[in-house]
């Protein structure tokens, strides 16, 4: 017997609390960690740059896993999975302080993270294209928002004393509910709906992931990721450095970029839907480039860096579906029921956040060494 399906607003909410959950609770807490973590002795600086390094690898990993298993039925199935991964990962962090075993740990998380933050957006936005509500599929970004005040606040929990692995605890047990909500209301969408229409004459998708046509995309998404994925990993560490771990831009660094991030998503999805993809991202190129050479300063303005930060998150595509010409492209393609080349292209933007990852892996050593210079500078 085939389940009822969940209205609108449930099934985008239930994807915003996933990304919520993989995303904010998963992957970024560790930045708002990082400083603190340190200060407990759990790791050093250098080794917890490692392991945000290798948390991405696993990004990548689940990233490139979602392309192959990228049909609605293989990401139905594969959802439980990574959700099941995800909320493993949290609870063994609560429990060791074991570095290698931490290590592996924050590569599966990455996984776990690279599989829901590809597969969960393009089932919605299949659905919801098959209902012609393809324009609420920015909002499903809130939940990344969310989910970076949620760390924030969870990574310091005021009233609570956590130190070394028993701070990963608040993440992990509000993983639980919300996965098995998040997950279930997914596992109940169907894109084959009644009132889909029925035209079979779709164009097959191309054999190739990289060609004329989405190579530029692929390329301008890599770029703009770099300008916010290093200060989304360092920023409340490079806070500590410069200013000292009690100093209270420590955790207000982070406080902003969510701050400024959840309006944003739902600021993009307006705009795109009502100015085209087109116009925006041509004023907010020259972005990425300040953002990473603001971060670098030893000076350290860190107010003007969260917002930068936040800022670049909805250009790279975190904070909505619609970075760039890759949204306009989609929602054409999937006007009226699934299609397969819209899910193709769709993947293909997915796969530029890898490259970010693997450049910002190489360049790790040198931000963790200009870390440690400025830290000795300071304390001259």
């Amino acid at each position: 017997m085939p389940y009822r399906q969940p209205s609108t607003l449930h099934a985008v909410v239930a994807a915003a609390a996933l990304l919520l959950v993989v995303h904010g609770l998963g992957r970024f807490i560790f930045t708002p960690l990082l400083p603190l973590l340190v200060d407990d002795g759990q790791f050093s600086t250098s080794q917890g740059a490692a392991l945000a390094s290798w948390n991405y690898v696993g990004y990548l990993l689940g990233a490139l896993a979602a392309i192959r298993w990228h049909r609605p039925q293989q990401i139905q199935r594969s959802i439980p999975l990574a959700l099941a991964l995800h909320c493993l990962t949290l609870l063994g962090l609560a429990i060791t302080d074991y570095v290698p075993f931490i290590t592996l740990l924050r590569l599966g998380n990455g996984v776990s993270n690279g599989l829901i933050f590809v597969m969960v957006p393009a089932l919605l936005m299949e659905w919801l294209a098959a209902r012609q509500r393809i324009g609420l599929s920015g909002l499903i970004y809130l939940g990344v928002g969310g989910g970076l005040l949620l760390s924030g606040v969870l990574s310091h929990p005021p009233g609570v004393s956590l130190a070394h692995a028993s701070r990963w605890w608040p993440a992990a047990l509000l993983s639980l509910p919300l996965a098995l909500w998040g997950g279930w209301l997914m596992l109940r969408l169907s894109v084959d709906a009644p009132g889909a229409s029925k035209d079979k004459r779709t164009p097959a998708p191309s054999a190739s992931l990289l060609d004329a046509r989405t190579r530029p995309l692929f390329l301008a998404y890599a770029g703009a990721g770099m300008g916010y994925i290093l200060p989304m990993t360092f920023l409340p560490m490079i806070a500590s450095i410069q200013l000292g771990s009690g100093h209270p831009m420590v955790q207000q660094s982070w406080l902003i970029v969510a701050s400024a991030t959840l309006p944003a998503a739902w600021l993009w999805n307006h705009l795109g839907q009502r100015l085209g993809d087109r116009k925006r991202p041509a004023a907010q190129l020259h972005d990425p480039a300040r953002q990473c050479a603001r971060c670098a300063d030893p000076a350290g303005r860190h107010r003007y860096c969260a917002l930068l930060a936040a800022d670049g998150r909805q250009l790279s595509g975190s904070g909505t579906t619609d970075p760039a010409a890759w949204a306009l492209a989609c929602t054409r393609m999937a006007q009226s029921r699934w299609h397969p080349a819209g899910n193709a292209l769709a993947r293909r933007r997915r796969l530029g956040l890898g490259a970010d990852l693997d450049l910002a892996n190489r360049i790790r050593t040198q931000v963790t060494g200009n870390l440690r210079e400025s830290a000795l500078g300071s304390t001259d």
